[in-house]
C-alpha cells in the first residue's frame, strides 16, 4: 500500500483516453488546491461510461464539456491529457476531436476567469 506522502501531486485532469483516465483514477493521486487543501485527483474523461468506476472517475463527453462544468459545482479540470494509449489510430477525425476539446477547454477557462 502506498503512503499518502508518496502519492503523486497533480491536477484535476480531463482525459481523451478513457482507459488512461481509469488507470490514473486508480492511482488515487493527490491534488493540492490554491488554499493548500489536499483532495483526491478527479479524472474526467471522454468516451463511453464504465459500469464500475472509482468515485474520482467522471464521464464528461467532449461535446458536453462546457455545459457540464458551467452547471456543476465540481472542480473543473486544470489540464487536458491528449495521450492516446488505445489502439485507436491517429486519424484526421481524432485530430479534429483533440483540437475541438482543446479549443473548448481554452474558451471555458477564459470565460470562468473573468
Amino acid at each position: 500500500m502506498m503512503r499518502e506522502s508518496a502519492k503523486n501531486s497533480c491536477e484535476d485532469t480531463y482525459f481523451l483516453d478513457r482507459d488512461l483516465a481509469y488507470q490514473t483514477a486508480l492511482a488515487h493521486n493527490t491534488v493540492t488546491l490554491t488554499d493548500g487543501q489536499k483532495h483526491e485527483q478527479v479524472c474526467y474523461y471522454d468516451g463511453p461510461p464504465f459500469l464500475l468506476a472509482p468515485d474520482n472517475l467522471v464521464n464528461v463527453p467532449a461535446d458536453q464539456f462546457k455545459e457540464y462544468f458551467s452547471n456543476n459545482p465540481q472542480r473543473a479540470p486544470k489540464h487536458i491529457e491528449t495521450t492516446i494509449t488505445q489502439t485507436e489510430p491517429v486519424t484526421g477525425d481524432l485530430r479534429k476531436r483533440i483540437q475541438s476539446v482543446l479549443k473548448t477547454f481554452a474558451e471555458f477557462h477564459k470565460t470562468t476567469r473573468g
